[in-house]
């Protein structure tokens, strides 16, 4: 797994250079579309408070993925450690634990989903006491799945708050931009995107499209020229068939692509497509680079290059080529426009989508090429 997402200050451009470098003191939202660098800019951000001595430093996502992803851009440098970076949920449970323990005797069950009021409830009143600068700074990852009352108690807890977003990758019920702004952060608005191919933004612009804000096609500076980017929606007449087709692309990526990782995503791990698609890729010379992202185990493990995923997980990870699979199951409820906005860029160069079956409407108007019907066809 790359350990080291910007090897050189060269990588970064102008704009962002100056946000990783704002005053330390201060709380910032910093928003942009995928790709921009928001996960990047925040660690790198993080390493810059940390190596002048604000070395109590805590670094939020929700996402487990999410959270074992951000510890690898912080390898190079080692004034973070990676237990200082956790989702909100391990977080609260704890500091809970910590400071109310008594507390976890009710903690209802159920679902993340469905106790994280009580979470919130709980959190609130065992920080109450706690100083405002009980940390020297708080960090925030798509902060659009928080919600507003699980930032505020943050922001209660450090005077150095900086947070990141997206609005169209909320795929959760949070309202963390929202809560974001009622808090006075300074915004920052990253336009250009460097990570995602047009083939890809061009799908992706299809599938989630946004008066409000500019497509991704108009604010991409990827280098096509350098490694030409594609998409594409590849149908097939089994699930088998779509893993036999994903094959052939991934070894030819792997064997193109020697330094980089790929990912694997699937709309559900239920009815057996896990398992089918472990079989198969076991069953073949790729299966010691495969890492599987399960409930047990998020880890981006060293010499893995194949991650394989829920779309749900992928939020906030890249990959150089990403293959979606049984993107038929992209049905209520899981056919929401984010989500699959989501995961489709997370792709930098190749993104495959496989499915038996019809696909939603506008996930099929998304990957169709667009051509003039002759007038004779319509009848």
């Amino acid at each position: 797994m790359q350990t080291n997402w910007w090897r050189d200050r060269k990588d970064l451009d102008e704009v962002q250079q100056e946000m990783v470098m704002l005053p330390p003191n201060g709380s910032h939202l910093f928003v942009g579309p995928p790709g921009c660098g928001k996960t990047n800019m925040l660690v790198l951000r993080a390493k810059y408070l940390s190596g002048g001595g604000d070395s109590n430093i805590l670094f939020v996502t929700y996402g487990r993925t999410l959270a074992e992803f951000i510890k690898t851009g912080m390898a190079s440098k080692k004034h973070i450690d990676p237990e200082q970076v956790m989702t909100f949920r391990r977080w609260a449970y704890s500091t809970i634990e910590e400071l109310m323990p008594a507390a976890l005797a009710s903690m209802p069950e159920g679902e993340y989903e469905d106790v994280r009021a009580w979470f919130a409830a709980t959190l609130d009143e065992a920080t109450k006491d706690l100083p405002g600068n009980y940390f020297d700074a708080i960090f925030v990852d798509e902060v659009q799945d928080l919600k507003g009352e699980e930032l505020k108690i943050l922001a209660r807890l450090t005077q150095r708050l900086n947070v990141a977003g997206d609005a169209r990758q909320t795929i959760y019920e949070g309202n963390g931009l929202d809560a974001a702004a009622e808090l006075g952060l300074r915004k920052s608005v990253i336009e250009y995107h460097y990570r995602i191919g047009p083939a890809v933004c061009k799908v992706a612009d299809k599938v989630r499209s946004d008066d409000t804000i500019k497509p991704l096609e108009q604010t991409c500076r990827y280098d096509d020229k350098k490694v030409k980017s594609s998409a594409e929606a590849i149908p097939c007449d089994s699930y088998k068939d779509q893993l036999d087709a994903m094959l052939v692309n991934l070894r030819l990526q792997v064997k193109a692509f020697p330094e980089d990782t790929f990912g694997i995503f699937l709309p559900t791990f239920k009815d057996g497509l896990l398992e089918q698609l472990q079989a198969c890729l076991g069953a073949t010379d790729l299966a010691g680079l495969v890492g599987y992202h399960t409930d047990g185990e998020r880890a981006f493990e060293e010499g893995k290059r194949i991650f394989v995923m829920t779309c749900h997980s992928s939020k906030g990870t890249e990959f150089r080529a990403v293959h979606v699979l049984a993107g038929e199951r992209f049905r209520f409820p899981l056919n929401r426009r984010r989500l699959v906005f989501t995961a489709l860029t997370r792709a930098k160069t190749s993104l495959r989508l496989y499915h038996t079956g019809a696909l939603e409407p506008f996930i099929k108007s998304a990957f169709a090429e667009r051509t003039v019907p002759d007038f004779d066809s319509l009848f």
